[in-house]
């Protein structure tokens, strides 16, 4: 309940916005085949330390049949409040799932270009796209390695062909790569994986550079320090090159890591925190795959604690993979796990071992959590545009008909915006008195969530009010919460240049005030017209209405005539120009 306030811009013309929301729709997620993902595009490194993200790692871009499969897919990811979608486009083998003149493209890359339709796609639901490379694999279908096979690795061992990341050479080729796909795709960011050696490598080349350090990397062990140093060093000058070009770029980098950063900076020259102390990424992902609920929090706990802040840490979860397998509930328990323990988010391994449950039960934690990035309105995902919960102590970012009548307060713990008297202000048409507006925060179709607290004596229209489609004083929509329903209380009115008139469709009985706080839901979709307000855990609307008067305006809170309190308020939309 207790953040600073954020606004957040996303604009766009009444005109465009109309048009969009019309066009776009964003219900279910994803299904059955493999992806990774992350939220809208605010810029590199924007995500706020009480947010908790969702990614999900996913492969084979070419395995979708069609645009319209892809469009699936990008709606099911929507539904699940995933953030980043991060999928493979440079496998172990060496070959690539974009268009490129620097790699072998996979022969079955369709001539459509899924990785485009892709971005598109998800970029119009709020999901940030990492395309995912595995960085120093050269297998059999390596152009790297085909034409250059000195550039190979040596002694690293393994399932996989490594190139030796300590050439020059090698680092240029494979930065050529991420370029290749930033230049031509645009994502929102670039994913770091397989960023390691693969193991010791003893080339021609690792010789020669150590011989002039005055180590003999054949009779030493890879535990050397001086040897240790310079392969990390090499790994890090790679990652701090690319994290210069992204940030140009206006890009985010994310890696995925080894859970067990001593064996990984020693064995895989793998430093990821000097990563972190650098800030050369934007997000640190390890790769924490256990079947086993302690072992996964002790690592957690350590990765936490060795970044200390620095970068968000998004804990890695094995849905699926060579070390786990794991049941919904085993699925959401790690991810509220990583929530506790301090990361600021899980990337799942991988999109196509993901179930509608599993998905479901993660989005539960996200939400106990606060931080779904995007709400829904008539199908289409909007972003989250403003938030405030008052406990910067100003009310900057609010307007209202008379200040005087309004402060920050403290209750339960934290500071609270109040309505503590009565407004002195003469409406020219018979609406509310009490009326404080969002500054600067015009909106179309919306989703306003709020905590509402009654402070006035109980009767029979004792109100709690939300303002919306504001234009000027004498043309708004509001939304009048009583305990009592009759022609001028509960129910959703219009001002139109004349006093308020009732336009309610539905609507109860009354909503019983008490002295509790409660939470109140307010939908809009400017293209059916409808409004609907939820109450608490209400699975149905307490009142709806349908009325296509105003299709952008400001929002706000308030009273007819009695007093109250309001915090946590967020509001998703899109910002009207």
């Amino acid at each position: 309940m207790r953040k600073k306030v954020n606004r957040i811009s996303h604009n766009v013309s009444r005109r465009d916005f109309i048009r969009t929301s019309a066009a776009v729709s964003l219900t279910a997620l994803l299904s059955g085949t493999n992806y990774v993902f992350a939220q809208g595009r605010p810029g590199p490194g924007a995500q706020a330390r009480h947010e908790f993200g969702l990614a999900v790692w996913s492969h084979k871009v070419r395995d979708f049949g069609s645009k319209d499969e892809v469009e699936r897919h990008a709606k099911r990811l929507a539904d699940a409040a995933v953030d980043i979608l991060i999928p493979v486009v440079k496998g172990t083998n060496g070959a690539v799932d974009f268009v490129t003149g620097l790699a072998d493209v996979n022969p079955k890359y369709p001539d459509w270009d899924p990785l485009k339709v892709l971005i598109d796609a998800c970029r119009r639901r709020g999901i940030k796209v990492h395309p995912w490379f595995c960085v120093f694999t050269e297998g059999g279908r390596s152009r790297l390695l085909r034409e250059h096979p000195s550039f190979a690795a040596k002694g690293t061992g393994g399932r996989s062909r490594w190139a030796c990341a300590m050439r020059p050479e090698v680092q240029d080729y494979e930065f050529g790569l991420y370029k290749s796909v930033a230049d031509s795709y645009q994502p929102d960011g670039l994913h770091l994986d397989y960023i390691r050696t693969g193991g010791v490598c003893r080339c021609e080349f690792c010789k020669a550079r150590m011989k002039k350090k005055g180590v003999d990397i054949e009779k030493v062990k890879p535990s050397e320090p001086a040897w240790v140093e310079w392969r990390a060093s090499r790994i890090t000058e790679f990652v701090s090159r690319l994290r210069k070009f992204t940030k140009k770029e206006n890009m985010e980098l994310s890696a995925a890591v080894f859970r067990s950063y001593s064996s990984a900076r020693i064995s895989q020259a793998q430093d990821w925190v000097r990563w972190a102390e650098k800030g050369i990424v934007d997000y640190l992902m390890p790769m924490n795959y256990t079947n086993n609920a302690s072992t996964f929090k002790k690592l957690t706990k350590s990765h936490v604690g060795l970044v200390r802040g620095r970068v968000p840490i998004w804990e890695g979860i094995g849905n699926k993979s060579s070390m786990s397998e794991l049941s919904t509930q085993a699925l959401a328990e790690q991810a509220q796990a990583a929530r506790d323990l301090g990361a600021q988010g899980v990337v799942i391994f991988s999109y196509g071992s993901i179930t509608d449950d599993d998905f479901k039960a993660v989005r539960e934690v996200k939400e106990r959590a606060g931080s779904v990035g995007l709400a829904q309105v008539g199908g289409v995902k909007v972003p989250l545009v403003f938030k405030a919960d008052f406990e910067d102590g100003t009310l900057d970012a609010w307007q209202a008909t008379d200040p005087a009548a309004w402060r920050i307060e403290d209750k339960n713990g934290g500071k609270v915006l109040a309505l503590f008297k009565q407004s002195k202000y003469s409406p020219k048409v018979r609406s509310p008195l009490n009326i404080n507006l969002a500054k600067d925060v015009v909106v179309g179709s919306f989703v306003l969530e709020l905590k509402m607290l009654s402070t006035t004596k109980d009767y029979g229209h004792r109100d709690m009010c939300l303002f919306f489609g504001a234009q000027d004083p004498s043309h708004f929509y509001y939304v009048h919460i009583a305990n009592k329903s009759d022609a001028h209380a509960n129910s959703i009115f219009v001002v139109d240049d004349k006093p308020r008139v009732s336009i309610a469709k539905t609507r109860t009985e009354g909503t019983k005030w008490d002295d509790e706080w409660h939470t109140v839901r307010l939908v809009r979709d400017v293209e059916s017209g409808t409004i609907e307000v939820f109450f608490d855990d209400r699975a149905e609307p307490i009142m709806t209405a349908v009325d296509k008067r105003f299709t952008w305006g400001r929002v706000g809170v308030g009273s007819f005539d009695d007093t109250g309190c309001y915090d946590d308020i967020r509001l998703w939309g899109r910002k009207v120009k």
